[in-house]
């Protein structure tokens, strides 16, 4: 049943008026008159009463004209529901992320997004970088903040900043003398590693960086998160390797951090979404994100 009949029908139940009611609609009066008959003959009931002088509604045609205009009303939401969705305007965002590599510009951001798009909803699930990555490609999250993030067809990637490779020592290394230190100097000393199971990215990016560098990485003991790491760096275990961001959860007091000088032990934090991902809020936000970022480089990012 085409809903434009209900529209018709709404409008002549109004002006009770055919010659009225064809002209508000921009059609001639004999197709208008059809197109109630062909209404009434679907629902198969008297709308209307009409003679030479009056046109009248039925007591089923004032029931219908009260649910017609609920319909119309009804119709009209939900094509512009699936049209703001559809552009982006509302709907939901699944949005992974690295916690510690992203605190301290993603809540800001997100207060400013959601001022921006207040009918939007986001919602936040912090992640394992491979996790991150992997839901990311397989469309489970919508968009994440992840580094490490090679380039393959499928991701569009966003480079939010490149951050320093730096060297936690406990306070009483020889290293903690220095102000930086190259991977050459670090090349066969005890290192404490993310283990490779849950963070196989990370650990490929260090042994690769020893790699290029013609030094020996000697993992000595696999830990399974940053905490973890930092504590085992900071009794002499090993020398814990981390990105800059994250070196404030490094204590001042038992442990010393070295920033490495090797343009190429920079790692890049970037925002990432599937070319292919459907939701259209994907796009704004990564576009919103990127303008938020340029805006504000050099000041939150770091």
């Amino acid at each position: 049943m085409d809903i434009e009949r209900f529209r018709e029908y709404i409008t002549l139940a109004q002006c009770l008026n055919y010659s009225k009611a064809a002209s508000a609609l921009y059609v001639t009066q004999p197709v208008l008159s059809r197109h109630i008959h062909d209404l009434e003959n679907q629902l198969d009931v008297k709308l209307l009463t009409r003679d030479t002088h009056k046109v009248e509604l039925t007591p089923i045609g004032r029931i219908f004209f009260e649910e017609a205009k609920k319909m119309v009303e009804c119709y009209d939401k939900s094509i512009n529901h699936v049209k703001q969705a559809a552009s982006g305007m509302i709907g939901s965002l699944m949005i992974g992320f690295l916690n510690a590599a992203v605190e301290p510009f993603l809540r800001d951001f997100v207060l400013v997004f959601r001022k921006e798009q207040p009918s939007l909803t986001l919602d936040f699930q912090a992640m394992e970088l491979d996790d991150l990555i992997a839901a990311v490609k397989n469309q489970q999250v919508d968009v994440g903040f992840a580094t490490h993030v090679a380039e393959t067809p499928e991701l569009d990637v966003i480079e939010i900043f490149n951050d320093k490779l730096c060297a936690a020592v406990d306070v009483e290394n020889p290293l903690a003398e220095k102000d930086e230190v190259s991977v050459t100097e670090l090349s066969g000393l005890p290192i404490v590693c993310l283990d490779r199971e849950n963070n196989l990215t990370t650990y490929k990016f260090n042994e690769r960086l020893f790699e290029r560098n013609n030094s020996e990485f000697n993992v000595v003991r696999f830990v399974p998160n940053i905490d973890t790491g930092l504590f085992f760096a900071s009794v002499g275990t090993g020398i814990f390797l981390l990105p800059e961001h994250l070196t404030n959860q490094v204590s001042k007091d038992t442990m010393k951090v070295l920033p490495i000088i090797e343009p190429d032990s920079q790692i890049r934090l970037n925002l990432i979404s599937h070319k292919d991902n459907l939701n259209p809020l994907a796009p704004t936000f990564c576009e919103s994100f990127a303008k938020y970022a340029k805006e504000h480089e050099g000041q939150v990012f770091h």
